[in-house]
């Protein structure tokens, strides 16, 4: 059987109708002859029609419910209804896989009954992932240190040890050095560049080599050569006799910056002449105590020995032989005695050889 489907207004009206039907039939006032009890052709006619218009109300009732139930079935969404979303006419019932809301309309009475499926999905469990630990582990690092090889033991050559000669120890023995000596009998003077020869020799040959030997020795500027020959000349000693003032500075040690010159030549010609020695004898005046005089002349013949060290000249070719004041040879009270006094009567042995 197929129903039509009426909307709200629709079946509102049709109820109207319905209802007002019945109420005419109710007031509808019977004919005498049914009160007294005798029927009347019309009676059975009107409570048919009040009976049918009964059963059409009551069947329209339900198939109004049953439309709204199934509608609402259909058209909600499947979810869970609050209690508070349905007043407090409303019954909640748990079914397994679903949940049943009864609800009971205050106006007429009427039960909807509005199924919903809560049915939750099956539960996936996500196994946990483990990350494995990482282990980080720390090597200290090795520092490999090369192969350590012994070097060759080298013996090294022994080195001589030089001790500077002083008035204690100074390995040379004293020749003749002054002018004065009898054993001296020629010798060179010498002062800022220039020289002089003086005294005699046994013969011109010699007389020209000790002229030539001298400047070697020490740089000339200006030459006077006094040498006289006498063939009963002893051999000559190389004396040079220098001025002290022209080497060192005021009665120090301190040696003249231009002096330094004659100094190196000096070196050179004894490397040339390699086995020449050299003595150096100070002296100076008396103008302090003869202990300071002495250390005096001792500080500057250390000195001159310390340039010619360096120039390479070997210590033991060095002899010192610091004087003091005790050799003067004039009157401390003039220049010239002084200047006699003041000076350095150096030896090259073997220069004439």
């Amino acid at each position: 059987m197929a129903y039509e489907r009426l909307t709200d207004e629709e079946s509102q009206a049709r109820v109207a109708a319905i209802i007002a039907a019945a109420e005419t039939l109710a007031t509808d006032e019977v004919p005498p002859t049914a009160r007294a009890g005798r029927s009347a052709p019309g009676y059975g006619r009107w409570a048919l029609v009040a009976g049918a218009g009964v059963v059409a109300l009551v069947g329209l009732v339900v198939w109004k419910q049953l439309d709204q139930s199934v509608t609402a079935k259909q058209t909600e969404p499947p979810g869970v209804i609050l209690a508070s979303d349905l007043g407090s006419d409303t019954t909640v019932a748990e079914v397994p896989g679903s949940t049943e809301v009864s609800t009971t309309a205050p106006a007429d009475g009427s039960t909807t009954t509005i199924v919903t499926d809560t049915t939750l999905p099956a539960e996936t469990t996500v196994a946990p992932t483990t990350i494995p630990a990482v282990v980080v582990t720390t090597t200290p690092a090795v520092t490999t240190q090369p192969a350590t090889t012994a070097p060759p033991v080298t013996t090294a050559p022994p080195v001589a040890t030089t001790t500077p000669a002083t008035t204690t120890t100074t390995p040379g023995v004293e020749g003749p050095h002054s002018r004065n000596d009898p054993a001296v009998e020629s010798f060179v003077a010498y002062a800022g560049g220039e020289m002089m020869l003086a005294g005699r020799v046994a013969d011109q040959a010699t007389a020209d080599r000790v002229a030539a030997r001298a400047q070697e020795a020490l740089p000339v500027q200006v030459l006077d050569n006094y040498l006289q020959v006498d063939p009963a000349a002893q051999s000559p000693v190389p004396l040079f006799e220098i001025p002290s003032d022209f080497i060192w500075a005021d009665d120090t040690a301190t040696i003249r910056l231009e002096f330094s010159p004659q100094i190196i030549q000096l070196a050179a010609t004894m490397k040339k002449y390699p086995s020449t020695t050299i003595d150096l004898y100070t002296n100076t005046d008396d103008h302090a105590p003869a202990d300071q005089t002495l250390e005096q002349t001792r500080l500057q013949a250390e000195s001159f020995k310390t340039i010619l060290l360096a120039q390479g000249i070997d210590a033991g070719r060095i002899h010192l032989f610091p004087k003091g004041s005790s050799a003067m040879l004039g009157d401390s009270s003039t220049y010239d005695g002084r200047l006699l006094n003041r000076r350095l009567e150096l030896v090259l042995n073997g220069l004439y050889a």
